[in-house]
């Protein structure tokens, strides 16, 4: 039984990114060059933690491409 009551503790607390949230923190990310700490202390309504925020940065750092230009 105890399993159970952390299993339901972990899903309570568990923070999943809403579309909108995911867009502020790639915009914010890429334009402003927020870390994890500068979304914290923006946002403390959002309740999100230092180790989400950095799992959302990473995923906007590895997606972006280089540009390349063409030399003509």
């Amino acid at each position: 039984m105890p399993i159970l009551m952390l299993c339901q503790a972990n899903a309570e607390t568990f923070i999943l990114f809403s579309k909108e949230d995911q867009i502020l923190i790639k915009n914010l990310c890429e334009c402003k060059g927020y870390n994890a700490r500068q979304f914290i202390t923006e946002f403390p309504d959002k309740g999100w933690t230092k180790n989400s925020i950095n799992g959302e940065v990473e995923k906007v750092r590895n997606s972006r491409h280089v540009n390349r230009q063409c030399d003509m």
